[in-house]
């Protein structure tokens, strides 16, 4: 969520077919404003997919590439805000929120930056993008399909 990762990796269950999934391309956009005197974050990350391990018999159309991409954000959402909960319990700042509250500028954020504990109150929300833009191996190793 820094921009440091390149690929990630997961495992997704598209009905009864088991996929390996390469992300790679991660682009991350944050946006951390204020509302209410709360903080709030948003990550808007865009990713390139490749399906590694297709499913012998999986039907790769468009509805089901749809239902990759859109299992995949999900997947890495629910994992995001799990781990920054997480985080907040055992006092980590994951996210780097009160860095970066430290660093903003104008009126606005003055009580923010005075509060070392207003990071724990942040609203995080997450968009992901994603793509499958490559299939991987897609004839069976045996029979040539």
């Amino acid at each position: 969520l820094n921009g440091e990762s390149r690929n990630i990796f997961k495992e997704l269950e598209i009905g009864r077919h088991n996929l390996s999934i390469r992300a790679e391309n991660i682009r991350v956009k944050r946006k951390l404003t204020l509302k209410d005197g709360k903080p709030n974050l948003m990550l808007n990350i865009r990713t390139d997919l490749t399906l590694l391990a297709p499913s012998m018999g999986m039907d790769l159309n468009i509805d089901t590439i749809k239902r990759i991409n859109q299992k995949f954000g999900q997947k890495l959402t629910d994992e995001i805000e799990r781990l920054a909960e997480e985080g907040k319990t055992k006092g980590w700042d994951l996210l780097g929120v009160a860095g970066e509250i430290q660093r903003k500028r104008g009126s606005e954020w003055k009580d923010a930056k005075r509060d070392e504990e207003i990071w724990r109150h942040t609203k995080l929300s997450i968009k992901v993008d994603s793509k499958v833009r490559n299939l991987g191996t897609m004839a069976h190793p045996y029979e040539g399909e």
